[in-house]
């Protein structure tokens, strides 16, 4: 049986930071909640600097939310793998 997955919008305006530098913002964000898990905050790809991303060759499958794809966050001071 599947875990009850409940996707909101999330409200306010959410920031996303590392390595000092911001990597996106956005008032559209969405919150996911999967069973008991914490929730999880998505952003709107238009609203992330894809300049600071690598995509990697890391991949996950999770039955009822699909196929996920990885990056690491490269930035002056680091890289942030997948």
């Amino acid at each position: 049986m599947a875990p009850k997955i409940t996707i909101r919008k999330a409200e306010g305006t959410w920031s996303v930071r590392a390595g000092g530098a911001v990597l996106g913002e956005s008032q559209n964000a969405l919150e996911l909640t999967e069973g008991d898990y914490a929730p999880v905050i998505y952003f709107p790809r238009e609203d992330i600097a894809t300049a600071f991303l690598d995509r990697t060759d890391h991949s996950s499958h999770c039955p009822w939310k699909g196929d996920a794809s990885y990056f690491s966050i490269v930035t002056k001071s680091q890289t942030l793998t997948n």
